[in-house]
């Protein structure tokens, strides 16, 4: 049985070959420029790996007790993949409001009282999970914790840690960093780089 190292380093292998995490210089909305571009949600697009990355994900069900799965934005596929990995029933948010009752938010078989773990492709945000937290509740669902496939560890972790959550990633940037390097994928001075702006980052939310 593959263990959680040969899962963690394979995912990240996996990812950036398909380039679905690439390395550069990205300009952002807000006239940032980030080391890093990640692609998640064209994970449909290579089956392969987005089965790899329901593998990696199931294991963190463990321990949680939570009967549904409720899939974040642009983290359905993910959770259709992981839906059939652990038999966990998935609920997920529609892409736009179709009427301004909260229900009509969230899709999927659920009543009130389901114990629920959120699933993101990216955490990247506390308060993107917090509002989502809040909408759940309002329509019955009780989440518990938060499952992520990449963490960029800029923080967001620690907060949602701080406000009483279980979070969970199969990958982190810091960590996938040295295994990319000794694939020959990422060069040193551009490993330095990422690992900087990382820093940077987490002393300055306002970059992430």
């Amino acid at each position: 049985m593959q263990n959680e190292t040969d899962r963690t380093e394979g995912l990240a292998r996996a990812l950036a070959d398909a380039g679905l995490i690439q390395f550069g210089r990205f300009a952002q909305p807000d006239g940032g420029v980030w080391p890093v571009a990640v692609h998640l949600d064209w994970l449909p697009s290579y089956p392969d790996v987005l089965r790899q990355a329901a593998r990696a994900l199931a294991p963190l069900m463990d321990g949680l007790g939570v009967d549904r799965v409720l899939a974040g934005p642009g983290a359905l596929p993910v959770g259709v993949a992981l839906s059939f990995e652990t038999g966990v029933p998935l609920v997920y948010t529609v892409s736009e409001m179709r009427s301004a009752a909260d229900a009509f938010a969230i899709e999927g078989a659920y009543d009130v009282g389901h114990p629920t773990v959120l699933l993101s492709n990216l955490l990247l945000d506390a308060a993107q999970a917090e509002s989502l937290t809040a909408l759940a509740g309002r329509v019955g669902l009780e989440v518990r914790a938060m499952l992520a496939v990449l963490d960029l560890g800029l923080g967001a972790r620690e907060a949602l840690e701080a406000g009483g959550w279980i979070v969970r990633s199969s990958l982190t940037l810091g960590r996938a960093l040295p295994v990319l390097e000794a694939a020959g994928t990422l060069p040193p001075a551009m490993r330095a780089r990422v690992q900087t702006w990382i820093k940077d980052c987490r002393n300055d939310p306002a970059c992430g």
